[in-house]
């Protein structure tokens, strides 16, 4: 009973809206709306899927061409190789042959799949294949009677011009393919013109239908009129990519089967090709992407600058930097340019590659870190030796003064060992012997930059070469302070440096101390073992002259022995 008296009511209610003026009105306006919405909807779904399929078209043709004039570039450097191997019976001219070779019938599947769909194209990639596989039965025809010694046979099949006549053959099938995938495109776009213009009349004629569909109706019409400008701008840069594809495609097959990453720029340094290893590692889908946001923030600053360097003045360009992977995580590449200048001299564009050598880094930097554990290890070592030697001393005042010199000369091996330890990649390599001496014999000037000078030539010498130089001029330096020119406040020693074709000579002057009476009756440890450093670790040769004036000492040294990295 109660939902019969609601029904009733709101049939009531309801029939005293209609009955108001204009309610019918609106009810059709609505429902006029709502068609009108539903064919606008309909209509731009339609836009839509045409031109999903224009676009598929188009790459379809696209990629057809692509794979085409590849075909016929792998096939003209088959025949290519072949010729160089004929003219120069170089065996290592073949190798384009057999790269083409083996790539050729990939892409010629390839077609075949992407042709199966149009009998006429169908027809010419059948007849493409045969074309190819004749010539390639002629290319191997004539390498096995080249490589039985029959050269003039092998020249006479090239002569005969059936190799030529079937790659003019070959040209004339992928011109055929182009031709076609032009005519289709064309086909297609007028097609998708008129699904456009159809588009623009449900439009129009939407809007014409009420002062407040006007707006959709402009916004709809604005809309198509700029897929119709994407369309013309899709259409000029597909020209576009398709001239690109014919001039770089044999530059692409060559460098995609490289296991390194190659790249080319502008003049300018502007990238505009980065081979497949290198998009996939670092997952860069545009070859114009800004390189150095792949490079680690560290290495950054260092390799823009050499590069900018090389932009400059046209150097090769060289540099080791942490490239970011498509993952996150960064390895190690060693990255290299060359420029390719014109005939003027200037340069029109670089070719590089970056290397992967992150083991190989990973490596050195494990060894230099243990070299610099052991380092530290030897340093902790003499300073125990010259604990105990102090030890020693304590427990037998006798022999004070032998501990002294020894602990000295310990102390000049740990100065050495200093000068020498790893310090890193930065600091690796050869060393100055300017600043060797001065740090060497910096304890014997006592705060007066004037008693100890060194003057001449400097040179860098390897590790090997410090022990046997801090024991020797250790020895030179504690005589001078004990008996010699720094034994007091007026003497000083100059130190001449000179530097030959082969031979390094160094002269130890000692001026201002006590008058020289003569060479000493016997020679010391000391002066023995400093002997024997120079003379038979060095191979150098020493000679003393006791001036009254003050001792003179002069040390010839092979440069071949500094030079030594190794002990």
């Amino acid at each position: 009973m109660a939902t019969r008296v609601r029904t009733r009511l709101t049939a009531r209610a309801l029939m005293r809206v209609l009955s108001q003026p204009g309610a019918q009105s609106v009810i059709f306006a609505i429902v006029g709306v709502l068609a009108i919405a539903i064919v606008l909807a309909l209509g731009a779904a339609d836009v839509q899927r045409r031109r999903t399929q224009a676009e598929g078209w188009h790459a379809h043709s696209l990629q057809v061409v692509s794979s085409a004039r590849t075909v016929l570039t792998l096939a003209l450097a088959m025949e290519t190789s072949q010729r160089g191997y004929l003219l120069t019976r170089v065996p290592s001219y073949l190798a384009p042959f057999h790269a083409a070779s083996s790539s050729i019938d990939t892409e010629l599947r390839v077609l075949q799949t992407l042709t199966q769909d149009n009998p006429a194209q169908a027809e010419r990639m059948t007849r493409l294949h045969t074309l190819i596989s004749l010539k390639r039965e002629e290319i191997i025809s004539t390498l096995d009677r080249a490589r039985q010694g029959r050269w003039g046979a092998a020249v006479g099949i090239v002569q005969t011009g059936e190799g030529k006549a079937i790659m003019d053959e070959a040209r004339a099938v992928v011109d055929e393919v182009v031709n076609e995938e032009q005519r289709l495109l064309a086909q297609r776009a007028t097609a998708s013109r008129s699904a456009a213009a159809l588009s623009q009349f449900y439009l129009f004629a939407a809007g014409a239908l009420g002062v407040g569909l006007l707006l959709l109706a402009a916004t709809a019409g604005f809309s198509a009129v700029g897929a119709n400008a994407r369309a013309v701008a899709e259409r000029t840069r597909s020209d576009l990519v398709l001239d690109l594809a014919r001039s770089q495609r044999g530059f692409r097959a060559i460098t995609e089967a490289m296991p390194q990453f190659v790249w080319s720029t502008t003049a300018t340094g502007q990238f505009e090709f980065f081979n497949r290893r290198g998009r996939e590692y670092t997952g860069v889908v545009s070859d114009d992407a800004g390189w150095t946001d792949y490079v680690h923030p560290d290495d950054r600053p260092g390799a823009e600058a050499l590069w900018r360097r090389s932009l400059g003045d046209g150097a090769p360009y060289e540099a080791e930097c942490r490239i970011r992977a498509a993952d996150g995580s960064y390895r190690w590449f060693l990255c290299r340019a060359q420029a390719s200048r014109d005939l003027s001299g200037n340069v029109e564009r670089w070719f590089g590659t970056c290397t992967d050598i992150h083991e190989t880094r990973l490596n050195l930097e494990a060894r230099e870190t243990l070299s610099q554990e052991l380092s530290h290890r030897i340093k902790n070592i003499f300073a125990v030796i010259g604990s105990l030697i102090g030890l020693s001393a304590r427990d037998n005042p006798d022999h004070k003064k032998f501990a002294d010199d020894l602990r000295a000369r310990v102390n000049a091996l740990s100065r050495a060992h200093d000068f020498v330890r790893p310090q890193g990649r930065e600091g690796a390599g050869a060393r100055s012997f300017e600043v060797f001496l001065s740090e060497l014999l910096g304890a014997y000037s006592h705060g007066a930059e004037d008693r100890v000078k060194i003057s001449g030539d400097d040179i860098r010498f390897g590790d090997a070469s410090a022990t046997p130089l801090a024991l020797f001029f250790h020895e030179l330096g504690t005589n001078a302070a004990k008996y010699g020119a720094l034994s007091v406040a007026a003497g000083c020693v100059e130190v001449v440096c000179r530097r030959e074709a082969t031979t390094f000579t160094v002269t130890w002057y000692e001026h201002g101390g006590p008058p020289v009476e003569g060479p000493p009756a016997r020679a010391g440890f000391g002066t023995t073992l400093a002997l024997i450093s120079i003379e038979q670790q060095l191979g150098g040769a020493v000679d003393k002259v006791w001036a009254r004036g003050g001792l003179r000492v002069t040390v010839t040294i092979p440069l071949a022995a500094l030079e030594r990295a190794d002990a």
